[in-house]
């Protein structure tokens, strides 16, 4: 034991001061090429600032939600739980996925408009990260005995592959990658010197980052501890299960360490997608293991079925080394090569795709744990550079370009051009590695100079090429933010009181009204209906739907327009429109902002208000959502009403195209529903804008407004030019007369709202006898509600929205929002870190000890 402190404390603190500036060179290198680079492709804040690496997804959520954590930062949003999530929600889950990096702390930096330089500036910091810890990892498990030029062209490598590039706009995963090589640094202490420290620290941190990626880590932390115990050779069951034992211990004590957020994360993980759905898992093989050759060309993506794995000339000419070296062990080189065969396989075979996915549908982002293998080729390259040995390199190197060019040439993956110019700075880094290995003294430096130098543009160019494919302009982005907030900020200030705001015009939406930007009320601070994250609250979602809100996807309902009925009931009180809708007021006081004029909807509910009607039976079936909405209404004020009311219309169809005119009562909001027929088209409706329907992020239910003679129609156009499927056309109209009359009658003797925050709400209310107090917020056991002192169950309607049954007189009630397994996290937490303490003084005080003993031998 005290044989192993004394390798693990020389391993990490002692080597030479020429050795030590390896860190610092690459640091500084990784600076240099990243404002270069960012300087070149203009993105912000470098050179002119017009584009960003906050493409797709980064775009449609991950501005918003770092709008939200610089909220939350100022104290003007909540981490547990936020009535921003749509109609609220709890928030740990989301939290933890996207926003639990310390790095991201720096956005309290950064003004909202500036988001863009916010987000590039964190992909540099995560790149730089990436290359610093795999120097470290480099450098320690080889025993500081690869070249210098070697560790610091490989690490490069590592930061900027293909993956940190082509994921950037997936931020919160390249905390994985940079975490990767560290953890992967504990398991080779864990095994060679029986030391826990690295593994388990990192294990933690990593999860407490993101613990998604952490979790596709821990996959190739297994895999790999077994390529280290062969590495290291242990031999025999006793020693075996020991290093089984301090592996497993430490990766456990890891997982504790992180649990103050895993454990809360679960629990609400479970009422959204914590479950496994194994009907997402295929049995097809896809593509060819050979389709990832075309991935080693400058600018290649992942597709499904061919990943991309470039990390550099000089890393591949190194795996080539590797793959046909003589002198490593056998069983060591087996176990590599069978870890990537089989992260290679999971490429092309769905099973082993969703259980690399963690079981779940990943299908989009191809292949987000990608890094795993080129990590893997980066290690392999490292190995052979230990040796140096030229045999059968260049017979390999030779081999595999002439099979690129084969794979590639007169393909439409990749252009010509981009092959013969991978193929070409490929040939001369092998010519410079040749070189470098056959001369000496001064002659050496310059050619592993001129080596750097070709690598950093082999590096370069392809990352140029990925900038250009996933940029996006920065300036709509900045004008909308600019004017969205102000508009916020001037209806908050015209109106104080508690309500929701819907819109139907988002940032980034398409010319036929098609949007999946949902998460504005958590970038503006305002109670919206609709938000687009990877932990959808699965109650919010079925009410919605209910409610004429079609589900998308796994992660979000449409909500690009206003249905009146459904929104009254929620307490929508504004509405956010680029078009007028019918039984709403313009407000005037407040400016159009982003095209879209401030609406007010007389008849929106407070967010609190007595039902008139025993609630007990209150499980709603209908046909739609328009009937939902009937008897909706019907259950709360006790009698029988039909705010909705059937439309009549006639159909015409002339080259294929149908035109569906709708006569109603003026003057009162109409909407449609079409289908199912699952085929893309577009809505015209009443020549006032055109509605893409039947697609992805379409809605189901659409307001039809109305021409300026009074009239309205619908003309329906099928994307493929042939009309064909639609089975199903319903048409309604909002009768505002019934619908003010059930308003009113609902709005009789409201409860008082006292306070009304994130988690935390506290009425006062007066019966005249007993009473269901309703509340559009969501039914969730976490609520812990208190009347008059005393702990109260609350009752849910349909399983969606929340009632209190209250006996006649004056209740004082007070909702607060409890995170389920906050103290049972915090106590494994603790738990952990007294263990990892006492580790830390136990080893500490053996070193001192042994240093001691040394000493005085010495003396």
């Amino acid at each position: 034991m005290r044989n192993n402190i004394r390798k693990v404390y020389a391993s990490i603190i002692s080597f030479s001061t020429k050795r030590w500036l390896i860190y610092p060179i690459t640091v500084l290198l990784t600076l240099v090429i990243s404002i270069i680079l960012f300087s070149y492709c203009s993105l912000a804040p470098f050179g002119t600032g017009q584009y960003s690496l906050a493409a797709f997804d980064g775009n449609i959520q991950y501005l918003d939600f770092f709008s939200y954590l610089k909220d939350v930062i100022n104290g003007e949003n909540n981490i547990s739980y936020s009535f921003s999530k749509g109609l609220g929600g709890g928030f740990i889950a989301v939290f933890s996925y996207y926003l639990t990096s310390p790095l991201n702390l720096l956005v309290f930096f950064f003004e909202k408009e500036d988001l863009n330089s916010f987000i590039d500036i964190l992909v540099i910091i995560k790149i730089l990260l990436a290359v610093l810890f795999m120097a470290i990892y480099i450098e320690k498990r080889f025993e500081h005995n690869i070249k210098r030029v070697y560790v610091i062209l490989l690490s490069l490598a590592y930061g900027f592959m293909q993956y940190n590039i082509a994921q950037s706009s997936n931020i919160m995963w390249l905390d994985g990658v940079y975490m990767l090589p560290i953890i992967l640094l504990g398991v080779y202490y864990c095994v060679k010197f029986q030391s826990s420290l690295i593994l388990t620290i990192s294990v933690g941190l990593s999860l407490i980052f993101n613990w998604y990626s952490a979790l596709i880590n821990a996959i190739l932390t297994c895999l790999w501890f077994i390529v280290e115990m062969l590495a290291s050779q242990v031999n025999g069951v006793k020693n075996t299960c020991r290093c089984v034992i301090r592996f497993v211990v430490s990766g456990v004590i890891g997982i504790c360490l992180s649990c103050f957020i895993l454990v809360p994360t679960f629990f609400e993980l479970r009422g959204g997608r914590g479950s496994v759905n194994f009907n997402e898992m295929g049995d097809r093989f896809v593509g060819n293991p050979l389709s990832e050759i075309t991935g080693f060309v400058y600018g290649s993506q992942s597709s499904w079925g061919a990943a991309s794995l470039f990390v550099g000339s000089v890393a591949i000419i190194g795996f080539l080394g590797f793959l046909f070296e003589k002198n490593s062990f056998k069983s060591v080189k087996i176990g590599i090569l069978s870890v990537l065969g089989l992260i290679i396989l999971s490429f092309h075979f769905e099973p082993l795709f969703f259980a690399f996915s963690l079981f779940k549908g990943a299908t989009s982002y191809w292949y987000r744990y990608s890094y795993l293998a080129s990590f893997i080729l980066i290690f392999c390259a490292s190995k052979y550079f230990l040796h140096r040995k030229t045999h059968n390199i260049l017979c390999a190197t030779l081999f595999f370009y002439v099979l690129l060019c084969l794979v590639n040439l007169n393909s439409s993956v990749n252009s010509d051009t981009r092959v013969w110019l991978t193929v070409l700075i490929g040939g001369m880094t092998l010519l410079l590695i040749v070189l470098e290995f056959d001369v000496v003294g001064k002659t050496n430096a310059v050619v592993s100079i001129f080596l750097l130098l070709v690598s950093v543009l082999d590096l370069g160019l392809n990352s140029v090429l990925l900038c250009q494919k996933y940029k996006i302009d920065t300036n709509p982005y900045v004008t909308y933010v600019s004017e969205q907030v102000s508009q916020i900020e001037d209806l908050k200030k015209n109106d104080n009181d508690i309500y929701r705001i819907n819109q139907t015009l988002t940032r980034n939406e398409n010319d036929n009204h098609l949007t999946a930007n949902y998460n504005e009320g958590l970038a503006y601070g305002y109670y919206p209906l609709s938000v687009y994250t990877s932990d959808p609250d699965s109650t919010q979602r079925d009410l919605l739907q209910k409610m004429g809100y079609t589900k998308n996807g796994d992660n979000y309902n449409v909500v690009n327009t206003s249905i009146l009925g459904a929104d009254s009931i929620l307490g929508v009180k504004y509405i956010l429109s680029d078009y007028p809708i019918e039984g709403l007021s313009l407000v005037d006081e407040i400016s159009e902002a982003n095209g879209k004029n401030v609406y007010e909807n007389p008849y929106a509910l407070p967010l609190a208000f007595f039902a008139k009607a025993d609630l007990k039976s209150n499980i709603i079936n209908a046909d739609n959502s328009f009937e939902f909405q009937n008897k909706l209404y019907s259950l709360l004020i006790g009698e029988e009403i039909e705010v909705y009311k059937p439309a009549s219309f006639t159909t015409y169809v002339s080259d294929n195209i149908e035109n569906i005119v709708i006569d109603a009562p003026s003057n009162m909001p109409l909407y449609g529903q079409l289908g199912p027929f699952y085929a893309p088209s577009s809505l015209n409706l009443s020549g006032k804008y055109v509605q893409g329907y039947s697609q992805w992020s379409s809605p189901s239910v659409f307001y039809v407004p109305r021409t300026e003679d009074g009239s309205a129609f619908v003309e329906v156009t099928m994307n493929d030019g042939t009309l064909s499927g639609m089975n199903e056309r319903i048409f309604y109209y909002l009768d505002v007369n019934e619908l003010s009359y059930a308003i009113s009658e609902l709005k009789y003797n409201l409860p008082e709202i006292v306070s009304w925050n994130n988690g935390d709400i506290v009425l006062k209310a007066k019966c005249d006898d007993n009473r269901s107090l309703v509340m559009s917020v969501l039914f969730d056991s976490s609520w812990d509600i208190v009347v008059d002192g005393k702990d109260v169950a609350a009752k849910s309607i349909d399983g969606s929205l929340t009632y209190i049954p209250l006996d006649k007189g004056d209740h004082t009630i007070h909702m607060s929002f409890k995170v389920k397994g906050k103290i049972m996290g915090f106590i494994i937490t603790f738990a952990a870190l007294f263990i990892i303490t006492a580790y830390v003084i136990v080893l500490f005080y053996r070193k001192h000890v042994y240093f001691q003993k040394n000493t005085r031998v010495s003396g």
